[in-house]
């Protein structure tokens, strides 16, 4: 709870998300020596945290970083509450390009935009949605410009932002209406 601007990233933390692009904009950020401190929250566990935390250390970049580790889920609505955009990557790989992670529809519908760096669906999903940004996955330099462009949306914008997601969650992701539609194409099959 202070002047900055928050970037949560809530779940595993391991290789096949591409979190090594976290310290390569954050050294971008060191070099602009913005007005604003910008903050990314990690939130969880898993095989690549230490080797992340390494490499920000190794850059003298904890300013820019807040690792919680593995909370109770009940604590994650207040977590997100706290943070302007939720995080979400995967490594530059082909079989990504065809994932979408349930941290997406999270985010979506617990109302929070999202920043990505990723390609395919993740992107799709968010610019057809008008919930965020994103930048091709393992590009630094275009995820720092997307940031920058995060960093200067206005409240009302983040509020337009946060209604879409879940406005678009709610019409896409709900599990009632996904069931209704396979029903249906199960029905039209026979």
């Amino acid at each position: 709870n202070d002047d900055a601007f928050n970037i949560i990233f809530a779940g595993n933390i391991g290789y096949a998300q591409g979190l090594d692009i976290l310290p390569k904009v954050a050294t971008l950020l060191k070099k602009k020596k913005l007005d604003q401190k910008i903050r990314f929250n990690i939130v969880g566990d898993g095989r690549y945290r230490e080797t992340l935390e390494n490499k920000i250390s190794d850059k003298n970049l904890q300013s820019y970083f807040s690792f919680t580790g593995q909370v109770a889920k009940e604590e994650i609505p207040s977590i997100l509450e706290r943070n302007h955009f939720g995080f979400v990557s995967l490594a530059n790989e082909d079989i990504f390009n065809r994932t979408l992670p349930a941290k997406v529809q999270s985010y979506m519908s617990y109302g929070i935009p999202l920043l990505a760096s990723a390609n395919g669906e993740i992107p799709w999903i968010i610019n057809k949605a008008k919930c965020g940004f994103s930048a091709p996955a393992a590009n630094a330099k275009e995820l720092y410009e997307v940031l920058l462009k995060a960093n200067q949306a206005t409240v009302e914008e983040l509020e337009e932002m946060s209604e879409n997601g879940d406005n678009y969650s709610a019409r896409h992701f709900d599990k009632d209406i996904l069931v209704e539609k396979l029903i249906k194409l199960m029905k039209e099959g026979n």
